[in-house]
């Protein structure tokens, strides 16, 4: 059995949700959180520094830049990341 925890990376405008996910995800044995971002923009900046495995990004994000085309530069960086659109 690998004891190789996922990789977790947080995108989310407000910090009070990042922080509950952060204190869910610490209390499991198997994730682990590399990096937390208010912006999609941040997220597309930082994503290749830490190579997280899985990206947890806030849908309804507002920025310059719209959520398809924050999701189309994460997914050019890094096309082996895990992504849950509902």
């Amino acid at each position: 059995m690998s004891s190789q925890k996922t990789r977790i990376f947080i995108v989310d405008t407000l910090e009070i949700w990042r922080k509950i996910l952060i204190n869910y995800i610490s209390q499991t044995d198997d994730m682990e959180v590399v990096g937390e971002i208010s912006s999609g923009q941040g997220a597309i900046l930082m994503l290749e520094e830490i190579n997280p495995d899985v990206i947890m990004l806030e849908v309804s994000i507002k920025e310059r830049i719209r959520i398809t085309d924050i999701i189309s530069h994460i997914h050019q960086i890094a096309p082996h990341l895990i992504y849950y659109h509902p």
